[in-house]
């Protein structure tokens, strides 16, 4: 199945999350990061002084259930 599980570019952060879906109720999936593409700036926060704004770049987040049209096969 070509799922983020089985992804080249999937790492796992160690995290299981529960699903929502009726369906999913009790199994657990686990959460990780996407490293196809560099970190993606993806908000904005306040120093520590609170005035000036700061970019925070970050892998996108990802559960091992989850896939795309960019999936590789993982052979390590």
């Amino acid at each position: 199945m070509k799922s983020c599980r089985s992804c080249n570019y999937w790492v796992t952060t160690g995290e299981e999350l529960d699903r929502d879906d009726p369906d999913l109720i009790g199994k657990k999936v686990e959460n990780g990061v996407c490293r196809r593409y560099a970190p993606r700036p993806f908000t904005v926060e306040l120093d520590e002084s609170g005035t000036e704004p700061k970019m925070i770049s970050r892998w996108p987040q990802a559960s091992s259930d989850d896939g795309c049209g960019e999936w590789e096969p993982n052979y390590g």
